[in-house]
């Protein structure tokens, strides 16, 4: 059981969003966005082009992420896909070789850019030592994912880590719960889904969640939310 100040939800398990969830996403995606487009547009690109990727990735031209946009809700190969494809008409010779190069700039990061939404390490802890399964679902590959659940504190208290570079189907995909049910032996209907898009409102619906809850503060936009909250601290163990 959960509780969100009156609300109280008879689930066995919560499943996170990671970046604007539990991290702050601007704190961390920010940085590596405009990193990326100082790495993959050409020197002195035309105006359009730099616009026509901006569009693609959702992104304005100085690395700031629009809410939903691939660049706020893709895995990190549909970021390297969608700049290779916006890039193409400009450089069809170089435009794959660039991306390439470019690759492991999505992937790093400084410690000092994982910025917790709240007190992040204790709410999980409490849910986890109160009986209720963690599980942390994101976009982002397993390498950097496991790396910012390290620095987070959070470690001991994720039971199961779903990533975009897993075999399935990535968010917003019914593959995403079904796999946190087979690794916790918890049924969809039991869990609900804690995000700041609405790619993880939808992953939720299409999973079967019992309730999706949207996370705000980090500047989140969760369309399709049940409710809204600022932070994860709102979500409580219910005790009876």
């Amino acid at each position: 059981m959960i509780r969100i100040g009156s609300h109280r939800y008879d689930v066995d398990a919560v499943v996170f969003d990671k970046d604007g969830t539990l991290v702050h996403f601007d704190q961390l995606w920010a940085s590596i966005m405009s990193r990326w487009l100082q790495a993959v547009l050409p020197d002195q690109a035309p105006p359009e082009v730099s616009q026509r990727l901006a569009d693609a990735l959702g992104l304005t031209l100085d690395g700031q992420l629009i809410p939903n946009g691939v660049a706020h809700s893709g895995t990190l190969e549909e970021m390297r896909e969608t700049t290779r494809r916006a890039l193409e008409p400009h450089a069809p010779e170089s435009a794959h070789r660039v991306v390439e190069e470019a690759a492991g700039i999505l992937e790093t990061f400084s410690d000092e850019e994982i910025v917790p939404i709240g007190n992040v390490a204790a709410t999980l802890r409490d849910l986890h030592e109160a009986g209720v399964g963690i599980a942390v679902a994101t976009s982002d590959d397993r390498a950097p994912a496991e790396r910012q659940i390290d620095l987070l504190d959070i470690e001991p208290f994720v039971d199961v880590l779903v990533c975009g570079d897993d075999p399935i189907d990535a968010k917003p995909s019914a593959e995403v719960l079904l796999a946190v049910s087979k690794r916790l032996g918890v049924a969809p209907g039991r869990m609900a889904m804690v995000g700041d898009s609405e790619t993880d409102m939808l992953t939720g619906r299409s999973g079967g969640a019992a309730v999706c809850i949207g996370v705000t503060g980090g500047g989140g936009n969760p369309v399709g939310a049940d409710l809204t909250i600022i932070d994860v601290e709102g979500i409580e163990p219910d005790r009876g």
